[in-house]
């Protein structure tokens, strides 16, 4: 769990203007985001990616990751990886959004 929290936190640290906080224990997280909206991206950036998550929150405003207890140092790594993509993806989206409507 500890890998899944530090990884959590450095998005947390990364995406600061749209992260709310981290929360969750052991291999159950969750990244609480500014909207549902934004979540929504995020997940469907990351299934774009090959990982599979969902949002929860009373507005869906939670990237939500239910770890296996079996997963290796290396898929945790990659999936990850790919989690930083979606919201690096994302939020680009959001911001392309935003100034074509302006």
């Amino acid at each position: 769990g500890d890998m899944l929290l530090d990884g959590f936190r450095k998005l947390q640290e990364k995406y600061a203007a749209h992260v709310v906080e981290v929360r969750g224990r052991g291999m159950m997280r969750g990244i609480v985001v500014e909207s549902g909206d934004l979540a929504g991206r995020i997940v469907a950036e990351s299934f774009k990616r090959g990982l599979v998550i969902e949002t929860s929150g009373a507005h869906d405003e939670v990237v939500k990751c239910l770890a296996s207890l079996t997963i290796t140092d290396d898929q945790l790594k990659q999936g990850l990886e790919i989690l930083d993509q979606a919201f690096d993806a994302a939020i680009s989206a959001s911001s392309s959004t935003t100034i074509a409507a302006e």
